[in-house]
């Protein structure tokens, strides 16, 4: 799941905002959502972010808060009001607090039951993308940030499951803001300490990680990401600060183009723009054929060419 908090501060009918700077994600309520009426909050919130089909913020947490009010309204039905928007966070939230609802003993009820909710036909990769990656968010706040515990509880599932699992698990953790033990001197040795076929999710967001003991120093960051000795995770753990840079920037290309090009290695700026392109694309920000091809364009062929294969 591929996507960080933007700080704002705005008012829209039946919804308050009130994100602050450097603010964790531990809670439900750490969007700074009020929701009233969820379903009407959802169809506000994406009238107030997404202008012609084009996004204009990142409102991912908003709808994860939106997506965990409609449980407490109305359970797992809940999802029937939810849609693809800011990155089916309204789901991943309906999920999440599904599971803290009815404990980690119960996710195969609850795997179940979300595909129960869905026509028949609905393939495997999109329960994981709105159900199983959510299901990873709330395993990791019942076991209380132990990512030894909720990796367990994703190894439960079905194996086409696992991986959406272990990335909401991940994604979860990297926003917690707290990172004890992390080594500032060895910053590799979070994601090396897990079985391989936990490590490429984990190295996607150990860029949170970084950026936490290295604040805004996306050079910094982009060669500690180069450090690993393994290939795939060395250029997914750079390809997500694009992925971060391209959020923080909503798709502005001069902001993008800046930031990367801060990086001094020219293997860490080329994955730094395709991992840009490719959060352009998935988010649908403004304009955002245009800005992935432009950034795509200014690449040295061979990386011109994998930037372009992105779909």
């Amino acid at each position: 799941m591929k996507v960080f908090v933007l700080v704002a501060s705005f008012f829209v009918v039946g919804i308050v905002f009130a994100m602050l700077a450097g603010q964790s994600h531990n809670d439900s309520t750490s969007s700074g959502l009020t929701v009233k009426n969820p379903s009407d909050d959802f169809r506000q919130l994406k009238e107030s972010y997404i202008n012609n089909g084009h996004v204009v913020g990142n409102a991912h947490w908003h709808a994860h808060t939106i997506g965990s009010e409609l449980y407490v309204q109305e359970g797992l039905r809940g999802i029937l009001s939810c849609d693809d928007s800011f990155s089916f966070g309204c789901y991943h939230g309906v999920l999440e607090k599904m599971v803290l609802d009815l404990g980690a003993p119960a996710i195969l009820e609850v795997v179940q039951e979300c595909r129960d909710a869905f026509p028949e036909g609905v393939s495997d990769n999109e329960i994981g993308s709105k159900c199983i990656h959510g299901l990873g968010h709330g395993l990791v706040k019942w076991h209380k940030y132990n990512i030894t515990l909720s990796l367990e509880g994703c190894d439960l599932l079905n194996g086409s499951y696992n991986s959406f699992c272990y990335d909401g698990v991940f994604m979860e953790y990297s926003l917690s803001g707290q990172y004890p033990g992390f080594d500032e001197d060895n910053p590799w040795e979070f994601c090396d300490s897990f079985a391989l076929k936990y490590q490429k999710k984990c190295a996607r967001y150990e860029t949170a990680l970084f950026l936490h003991v290295f604040p805004q120093d996306f050079n910094r960051v982009a060669l500690e990401c180069l450090r690993s000795q393994a290939k795939d995770l060395r250029e997914t753990c750079t390809i997500s600060l694009g992925h971060r840079l391209a959020q923080d920037a909503v798709g502005e290309i001069i902001s993008i183009r800046q930031n990367c090009g801060l990086i001094s290695s020219d293997e860490g700026e080329y994955l730094c723009i395709i991992g840009a392109a490719e959060e352009v694309i998935f988010q649908k920000y403004v304009n955002w054929e245009e800005t992935s091809r432009a950034l795509c364009e200014q690449l040295p062929t061979d990386w011109g060419k994998r930037c372009f294969a992105y779909k």
